[in-house]
């Protein structure tokens, strides 16, 4: 890190942000399968005593990686990223919106591509303290022997290496901007608590169900692994990715090919989030308020 960034990244910790407000945006590219309309009004947040908010699930937005003119990773049988994470996002989507009472919305439910400036603008339509946004992508390595699940947060600073390269493949075809990333660091740590339980929910449900290699044992924690994906970074809300596995692994492919594994796939995500809602009431209960911060202009 540069050492102008260093000393602004100093600056911004010392200006963290205050309990928020959020203005919805408009928009006509809207694909929620429940009612959302929210736009071009103050949102209603729920105050705790002290006058901030406690996080109340309402939102599920499901971001499949890719699409389009965007193949994402493509296998040596042929497969198509793409292609696999849309099916189980939207094998998700129906899911959740069959069983809960969540509002579904999908950044995506057709093979189009999307900017990830674009996804985060989709999903911060939604209010911070009542959503939950999940990016689901399929990994990859050169080595065709690795195979497992991971499940990502934002953070400035990577796992490992291979983290980071997860990050760099994804982060490719857009320009980032270091300052932007700093400024959205910070505003993620109040995010942090939502984030951590969201992916360990999603990571240590879908490892139990699906009986696949626990590839976040190798981040700092051994629970959750991070990274400074894009995608995460600018969303508002408590934001986590999952790399549902290895299309370079040729079992690995396989399943994921799978209709009936994808529909595992997608039961074992809304289960971690059923649990996810749970223990964050339970915080909300007991006044335990949200730190889930707006982005300053």
């Amino acid at each position: 890190m540069k050492i102008t960034q260093l000393l602004l990244y100093l600056f911004f910790l010392t200006v963290i942000v205050s309990p928020f407000s959020i203005e919805a945006e408009s928009s006509d590219e809207s694909q929620t399968t429940k009612n959302t309309s929210q736009q071009n009004s103050q949102l209603s947040l729920t105050p705790a005593d002290n006058g901030t908010y406690v996080y109340n699930l309402e939102y599920i937005i499901i971001d499949a990686g890719h699409g389009g003119k965007d193949p994402g990773y493509v296998s040596s049988w042929g497969i198509y990223e793409k292609d696999i994470v849309l099916a189980i996002a939207k094998r998700l989507a129906a899911l959740a919106s069959s069983k809960t009472n969540y509002a579904i919305h999908l950044t995506r439910n057709t093979d189009e591509w999307l900017t990830l400036q674009k996804r985060t603008e989709i999903a911060n339509q939604f209010p911070a303290d009542k959503s939950l946004f999940i990016s689901i992508h399929c990994n990859s390595s050169t080595y065709p022997q690795v195979r497992g699940l991971e499940t990502y947060i934002f953070d400035m600073k990577a796992s490992d290496e291979m983290a980071a390269q997860v990050a760099a493949r994804e982060n490719a075809d857009e320009v980032i901007n270091p300052i932007e990333f700093i400024v959205n660091s910070l505003r993620h740590r109040g995010n942090e608590k939502y984030n951590w339980e969201a992916a360990y929910q999603a990571q240590s449900t879908l490892v139990k169900r699906l009986n696949v290699r626990n590839r976040n044992t190798v981040s700092r924690d051994k629970k959750v692994m991070r990274a400074p994906f894009r995608v995460l970074a600018y969303t508002d809300m408590p934001a986590i990715m999952i790399e549902i596995g290895f299309l370079s692994n040729q079992k690995e492919q396989k399943k994921l090919q799978s209709s009936k594994y994808q529909q595992q796939i997608a039961e074992a995500l809304l289960e971690s989030i059923i649990v996810y809602d749970k223990i964050t009431e339970t915080w909300a209960n007991g006044k335990v308020t949200n730190m889930i911060t707006e982005k300053k202009p």
